[in-house]
């Protein structure tokens, strides 16, 4: 695989990485206990769940995941090869990103599961990729998704 994946320095992902850690801390401590309140907010105050830090860092990841303009990205693949992408294209690669397969894509973003593997298989081919891992690695480097 690193062959597919020279290393393409810093760029985007690497300029987002601080951020990128900070939502990840918050949305690891502010889970929910067995009261149904946020477990990070209940020293202080009795947040329900989900707490107000946890909303925001939500929906800040998922801000910057699709993308502050509704433009399409360009992806670069390792052979120069490039593709626009749609924002529903990097919603499918966000979602694959946090770990799901095309069924639980499509039935979270209410598509069918042939227009998610379609699209991750045509964006794939289009960069010249082998496969899915491939293009997440890509994706997340360039800052598409995080």
């Amino acid at each position: 695989m690193t062959a597919l994946l020279p290393d393409a320095g810093p760029g985007p992902a690497a300029e987002l990485a601080p951020m990128v850690e900070m939502w990840f801390r918050i949305l690891a401590e502010h889970v929910p206990d067995d009261r149904d309140r946020c477990h990070a907010c209940s020293g202080s105050r009795s947040a329900p769940w989900p707490c107000q830090v946890r909303v925001l860092a939500e929906r800040a990841r998922a801000w910057h995941a699709i993308g502050v303009h509704s433009r399409a990205r360009t992806l670069r693949g390792p052979c120069g090869l490039s593709c626009a992408l749609t924002v529903r294209e990097r919603e499918f690669l966000q979602v694959a990103a946090d770990g799901y397969g095309d069924m639980q894509i499509a039935l979270r973003l209410g598509v069918p599961e042939r227009t998610v593997r379609t699209a991750l298989r045509r964006i794939a081919r289009t960069i010249g990729v082998a496969d899915r891992d491939a293009l997440l690695v890509l994706a997340l480097r360039a800052g598409v998704i995080v």
